[in-house]
């Protein structure tokens, strides 16, 4: 039906509109409502483990554990000199 009437003006449409929403028993509405916040809550959680794994992922690159291996491998070398200048 609303592919039918998606060149016509506002007034042609307005009481096409009425009558469907007249046709709507209290009971469909509240299935809409239903699914709009089944909706909701799901993107609500999608957002929250996102936001989990973009804080895991901010909070590992902070930390730079290469840096540690890093170090471990500069004091590995400069250990390395000092005995060969015994």
């Amino acid at each position: 039906m609303e592919t039918n009437y998606i060149n016509t003006s506002l007034d042609d449409k307005i009481p096409i509109i009425t009558k469907l929403f007249s046709e709507f028993t209290p009971g469909r509405w509240q299935k809409c409502d239903d699914h709009v916040q089944k909706i909701e809550n799901q993107y609500w959680d999608h957002d929250m483990r996102f936001d989990n794994v973009i804080d895991e992922l901010i909070i590992n690159l902070g930390n730079d554990s290469d840096s540690e291996e890093d170090m471990e491998i500069e004091d590995m070398y400069s250990n390395e000199e000092e005995e060969d200048m015994d």
